[in-house]
């Protein structure tokens, strides 16, 4: 049984009806259909139902695990040789390994046609990148999130692992609203379409664009980038192109802060709405002090950032 998966308009919605293979359209958004790099039913347990996602490392896709009837998501990833396939297994067993609240599980480790297909948790609640398209995040809620980040990036440290791409596609939440990270280590494993450094340029600390070994501080400064991002709406460093992009990092040259609204005019919640004015003008201030520092002032572990980021809410 083939597997077609409409993509045109990105409704995502797979079929394997014949219609598909005949040309007809989606019936429900219209759009051409397309065969993916999955089967209808991988491993003889795995149902594909819907792509629901797509990024430099591969797609995404829902799918049921017919035997124990719950939910994953199955991502394909993209340019894997013989050789890091190998490693790419056995970095899969180690993240396996990684129990924790904040780090999405990794359940298994497919392949099909050659291609390697990482079963995980399925998060309910979508992404970081995506509840952050629409604006900033109140100031708690961006607090609360960079810490449960901060918390699952620690385990990983303390283990001698990095996560090599911490952003808001790869910060996940569960149906309850627990955020959980994504994809860690991926970044290095699968470095095809990405800079030398590995990651993903606006968030790169400097000493990483600079060729600096990798290090823990690394994600520390992604997380700062990612939490100023949350309370702002946009991130710190900015430029026309990429390479304007890292020249800002480089220098740490972090955008003036946004202006504040203009006060509203008096009515009930006045108060509240200058309360969190306030909140996030302090979190964007610890944000921004972070990335505008040497790398000897900044916190050099999750643990540590954290640490700052709770005596700095507690004190705000």
């Amino acid at each position: 049984m083939r597997l077609f998966v409409q993509t045109n308009k990105g409704c995502g919605r797979v079929t394997p009806a014949p219609d598909a293979e005949r040309g007809a359209p989606c019936d429900a958004c219209g759009g051409a259909w397309e065969t993916p790099p999955v089967p209808a039913l991988l491993g003889g347990r795995l149902l594909v139902q819907r792509r629901i996602g797509a990024g430099g490392m591969g797609t995404v896709y829902r799918a049921r695990h017919v035997g124990l009837d719950r939910p994953v998501a199955i991502k394909t990833l993209e340019g894997a040789s013989a050789a890091l396939l190998a490693r790419l297994k056995r970095e899969a067993r180690a993240m396996a390994a990684r129990a924790h609240p904040g780090i999405a599980q990794i359940h298994d480790l497919e392949t099909w046609r050659g291609r390697p297909l990482l079963v995980m948790e399925y998060l309910e609640g979508g992404t970081l990148a995506a509840r952050i398209a629409g604006g900033p995040l109140a100031p708690d809620e961006a607090v609360a999130v960079t810490l449960q980040v901060a918390d699952a990036l620690a385990v990983l440290h303390a283990a001698g692992y990095r996560h090599g791409d911490v952003k808001p596609s790869n910060v996940g939440f569960t149906a309850e609203g627990t955020a959980k990270l994504l994809d860690f280590g991926l970044a290095d494993l699968t470095g095809r379409h990405r800079p030398a450094a590995g990651g993903t340029v606006p968030y790169l600390s400097p000493e990483a664009l600079d060729g600096v070994p990798a290090a823990a501080a690394d994600d520390v400064w992604a997380l700062g980038v990612v939490l100023y991002k949350m309370a702002a709406g946009r991130r710190p460093f900015a430029g026309e192109t990429t390479g304007a992009v890292a020249d800002s990092i480089r220098r740490r040259r972090v955008q003036p802060l946004p202006a504040p609204a203009a006060p509203p005019a008096p009515a009930a919640g006045g108060v509240e709405a200058r309360s969190e004015r306030s909140e996030r003008s302090a979190v964007l201030a610890f944000a921004s002090g972070m990335l505008s520092g040497p790398r000897a002032a900044r916190p050099a572990t999750a643990a540590a950032f954290a640490a700052e980021l709770r005596a700095h809410a507690a004190a705000s």
